[in-house]
């Protein structure tokens, strides 16, 4: 990854931020709205990804650092491979450091993305899927373009069918959008 990479992906998340009137801002500021946190751990995340890729022993120990704080107070860790436009309206999201995220990803907290402990495979999750809360996923799976997991289920077989609708435990196809 370049730097121009970087700022492009920060630039892209920030926008996503600032989208809202100065006021607003200042309010999400001020009272550590989901928004403007979101939009702090994004940011972290990039730049250590960053830096560990450029093997930078300084900016690894740095914002190594400051990941560990956020991991610890927000309980939010997120993967190297990361989409723009990710959202995190609530908290409590634990993400494989291996997996792949897509564009437009929403989670809506208490999520775990992971592996099966089998082997060391990570998820694949394309552009545009909602995950619900309390929802886990695990194993060396796709989830195709466009899906929706609901809430607390156990997605792990992949889904290749766009727009598809998953629910249960373990998860299965009840629909399609």
């Amino acid at each position: 990854m370049k730097k121009t990479e970087l700022n492009y992906l920060i630039k892209c998340d920030k926008k996503q931020f600032y989208s809202y009137n100065l006021w607003k801002r200042m309010f999400f500021i001020l009272t550590n709205n989901n928004k403007y946190i979101t939009y702090k751990i994004l940011k972290v995340f990039r730049k250590y990804n960053y830096y560990k890729q450029k093997n930078s022993r300084l900016g690894i120990l740095l914002y190594g650092r400051i990941k560990n704080r956020i991991i610890e107070r927000y309980n939010v860790e997120l993967p190297i491979n990361l989409g723009i436009s990710l959202s995190i309206p609530h908290r409590n999201v634990i993400i494989n450091e291996n997996a792949k995220i897509g564009n437009n990803v929403t989670f809506h907290g208490f999520n775990v993305v992971g592996n099966n402990g089998k082997t060391t495979g990570a998820p694949v999750i394309e552009d545009n899927v909602d995950i619900g809360a309390g929802s886990v996923i695990i194993g060396e799976i796709y989830i195709a373009e466009g899906c929706i997991i609901g809430a607390n289920s156990l997605v792990n077989k992949s889904c290749y069918e766009k727009r598809s609708i998953l629910v249960g435990n373990p998860a299965k196809k009840i629909n399609k959008k």
